[in-house]
């Protein structure tokens, strides 16, 4: 199966999104997502965005960067065995040793999954990692658990604790790349503000799990940790790219995850990106 990848431009920022994995499915499955939103609520506003209720995407988008110094990748996808990301960065004809720095977004299974391979070595083995100090703290602390759960943490970020770079404020990464807090969806989420030559792009990450939260920011799916200081780092996410007319990029919407917020009839819409 053919890998989808989608290259552009941030100025001078040589971009790429690679479709670790993704499905198209019924609204039954983004009503699993949304336990608490009413079903006929969810279906009319599907409705009114354009979607069709048999087939809503749901894609894991990675975002790589190259900088013209440093190939940077935000985040490692699942790391399951019908994982893309590695076809995909190897279709770009990128290695994965070629990878100067990861940044973590936040723990979850389909962020970090890919840190290390079947034998628990590491895939992106010249790579430096970054991840919010917070957010590292808590998943270490979930991962003396003894579940399931604990297993993958474990296995992930141990490998990587004497090369971790823990931030606790907005800072530049690499040139080009900053980090900004996004809490509310993990306790350390965080989103990224790509910039290069005026141009610029606002990676909102798990800030938002479906286009219909850009208008309807009250919503929050299961996967939340913090609902309500969620609700608020996604308003003033999709508030700020329509003000500042940011592209957008979103891990979870349909592939690429690209587009824009727009103000329309007096709310804000997400539209996609013509590719």
């Amino acid at each position: 199966m053919m890998v989808a990848t989608y290259s552009f431009q941030v100025g001078r920022l040589q971009c790429a999104v690679i479709q670790d994995g993704g499905v198209v499915g019924p609204v039954e499955r983004i009503a699993g997502m949304f336990p608490d939103i009413p079903h006929d609520s969810l279906e009319r506003e599907l409705l009114r965005h354009g979607f069709d209720l048999n087939a809503l995407p749901f894609s894991l988008n990675v975002l790589l960067v190259d900088t013209g110094a440093q190939r940077v990748l935000m985040d490692t996808g699942e790391g399951l065995p019908d994982s893309q990301l590695l076809d995909g960065l190897r279709a770009l004809g990128v290695a994965p040793e070629a990878i100067d720095t990861v940044i973590l977004t936040h723990g979850h299974r389909d962020h970090i999954g890919g840190i290390v391979d079947g034998d628990g070595k590491l895939i992106y083995a010249n790579a430096r990692y970054v991840m919010w100090r917070s957010e590292w703290e808590h998943w270490l602390a979930v991962g003396q658990q003894p579940d399931e759960r604990s297993q993958y943490i474990r296995r992930n970020l141990i490998p990587i604790q004497d090369r971790v770079t823990l931030i606790e404020a907005e800072a530049e990464i690499v040139p080009g790349i900053c980090v900004l807090p996004a809490p509310g969806h993990t306790v350390g989420h965080i989103a990224l503000l790509l910039e290069s030559d005026g141009e610029r792009l606002l990676h909102i990450v798990d800030a938002a799990h479906q286009p219909v939260q850009v208008t309807i920011t009250e919503w929050s799916p299961r996967f939340d940790m913090q609902p309500d200081r969620a609700q608020q780092t996604r308003r003033a996410l999709v508030e700020r790219a329509a003000r500042e007319k940011l592209l957008v990029a979103a891990y979870h919407f349909g592939f690429p995850g690209l587009g824009n917020v727009m103000e329309q009839d007096g709310e804000l819409v997400w539209q996609a990106a013509e590719i």
